[in-house]
Order: structure tokens, then sequence, then C-alpha cells
């Protein structure tokens, strides 16, 4: 039986004021091959709230990596945007509302890579072509025989820093800029490019950029993608699934696709070689050749979330890469 003063406390409890209720967001997932706009790369807050404009506050994101034992680096984030006049989109936006943001996350870091042992350090050049080279071989700017054969340049050959590769792959397939191999109907070989044809093949960051980009100041990124602002590239999608059983909105950033490309075949060999490595093992990207579809949610036990509310802008961005 509850005392009379206990009685007392229970009767002069209040409620606080509490706020206006508001429908929740749908957050609808989808997973699949779709071509997308890049609409900022490591936006700032009020970058941010244009394009999240139902978000009540966001704060100010931190791009920086910093983890105790580890070299420094930085989080470059595409935010991608669906082109909702795709015919991958098409299907889903009969309201006219389809409006599907994710990101694009590649991880730079300032260290050069190198295999596991450390016998061996990936190069780049001023084209974006790199290579393996063991460390004697770079300290005496020597090749190895394979990249002899395939003509390698040498032309501002300097060590990749991690994750360099990937980010300068993207910049390349986004702006469009073509490969300095070509295969030679006379001689039925690949060849390498020269004079005006390989001047267009240019696709790199000076040191001096990628040290810009590893403190943080990514305008060395932003301003070469404003060469072609009206381009498209096309993104793998999938549905992340996290520990507590909520499902995330995903985004394979290891293979960024050609807006051209019809033929997937390059996209489905990848993507099994970074599954058979244990790439993205929490995320489902579909079925090959990955067709734009909606996600539908399985429903789990009661008292399992299967909520996908916040999908896209509310989670840790680099959660993945912890």
């Amino acid at each position: 039986m509850v005392k009379n003063n206990q009685m007392i406390k229970l009767v002069n409890m209040a409620f606080a004021s509490g706020s206006e209720t508001k429908a929740a967001a749908d957050f609808t997932l989808y997973k699949g091959i779709a071509p997308v706009h890049v609409v900022g790369v490591n936006p700032n807050a009020a970058e941010l709230q244009e394009l999240f404009p139902n978000r009540e506050s966001i704060e100010e994101p931190n791009y920086l990596y910093q983890k105790e034992g580890e070299k420094d680096g930085v989080f470059v984030t595409f935010y991608v945007k669906v082109n909702p006049e795709s015919k991958e989109a098409k299907p889903y936006n009969e309201d006219g509302k389809f409006n599907l943001i994710s990101r694009y996350t590649i991880m730079l870091k300032n260290e050069p890579f190198m295999n596991k042992d450390k016998t061996k350090v990936q190069v780049i050049n001023s084209y974006g072509d790199t290579g393996w080279v063991t460390t004697e071989q770079l300290k005496n700017k020597e090749l190895p025989q394979y990249m002899i054969n395939n003509e390698y340049i040498t032309d501002g050959m300097r060590p990749a820093f991690v994750g360099e590769e990937s980010l300068v792959e993207f910049m390349k397939v986004f702006i469009n800029i073509p490969s300095t191999r070509f295969y030679d109907n006379n001689s039925k070989s690949w060849a390498t490019k020269s004079g005006p044809e390989l001047e267009k093949c240019l696709a790199g960051f000076t040191t001096a950029n990628i040290a810009k980009i590893l403190k943080g100041d990514v305008t060395p990124v932003s301003s070469n993608l404003r060469y072609q602002p009206n381009n498209q590239i096309k993104v793998l999608f999938g549905v992340r699934t996290a520990d507590d059983n909520r499902e995330w909105q995903d985004t394979c950033s290891r293979l960024p696709i050609r807006f051209n490309d019809r033929n997937y075949t390059r996209v489905i060999k990848e993507m099994q070689n970074i599954k058979d490595n244990g790439g993205y093992p929490s995320t489902d990207f579909g079925n090959a050749p990955y067709p734009f579809i909606k996600h539908e949610i399985v429903p789990t036990s009661f008292g399992t979330s299967t909520s996908s509310e916040g999908s896209v802008d509310n989670e840790d961005p680099f959660a993945s890469f912890g």
C-alpha cells in the first residue's frame, strides 16, 4: 500500500511542455546500380542543412581521421544524389518526390601504401596509373619487368598514399578522363598514347595538394570536379545491417562505374572479389547484375528494430571504418 506522502508526490508530478508531434520521415532504402550527381564534398553543417532540409539541426561534421597508434588522415566524403529522371529511378518517381542522397566515402591516410611485409610500395604517376615496386627499386628509380612490359609512364611517379588510388579513380571516372592505353588494331596489341592524346589523360594530385587534402582541405578535389559539374557517375547502392539490426543506406566506395557503362561484367567480378576478401560483410547489394530496386524490410522478432528512419543522414558516416 502506498503511503500518504508517496501519494502526494505522485499527485504533484507534472508533464514537461513536450513538443509538436510530427510525422516520421519515410526513408526508403535501395540497392543496385544507379547514376548519380555529386552534390557535395565534405560539406559543412550549413551545406548539409541544404541537402537535408527536414533535419531540425545538424552538428558540424569532422572528416579528419585520428586514431591512437595510427597515422592521421581524412575521410573524403562525396554526397551523391540519384538522378530522379534516370530509367533506374523513374519507377519510384511517380509523384516527382524521389530523393535519394547517400555517401561515397574514401579514407585517405597520411602514409605510403605498402604490402603487408613492407617490402613493396604502390607508386602512382601523373596519369593516375599505379604499380608496385620494391623499396629498393623505388630508391634506385627502377621498374619491375611487368611495368616495363606495360610501358608504364614514370612522369610524376611517386609513392601513393593509402586510399589515393581509389580517390583518383573516382575522379577519373566522374570527369570522364580516358585511359593512357589503347588497343592498336595494326599491331593487334595494347600500346601507350602519346602527344596531345596522352595529355588528355592527365589525372593526379601533386604532393602539395595531397598534403592539403590530408589536413581536411578538399578544394583540390572539389575544384577538379567543377570541370564537369553536370557529369554523372554510377555507383552500387546497398543496405547495411548494423549491430542493433537497424538497416542503413550504404554504397560501395571501391567501384566507381562510368556513366556510359552498360556491361557490368567487370563490376560483378570485382564485387565478388571484394566479398571474398571480407569486404562489406553486413551489406546487401542485391543480386548480380545489380538492378536498382527498392529494399524490402524483412520483419524480425518482437523487440528488434527494423526501422530505416534516419537511414541516410543520421548515422555516423564513418562507422564502417572503425
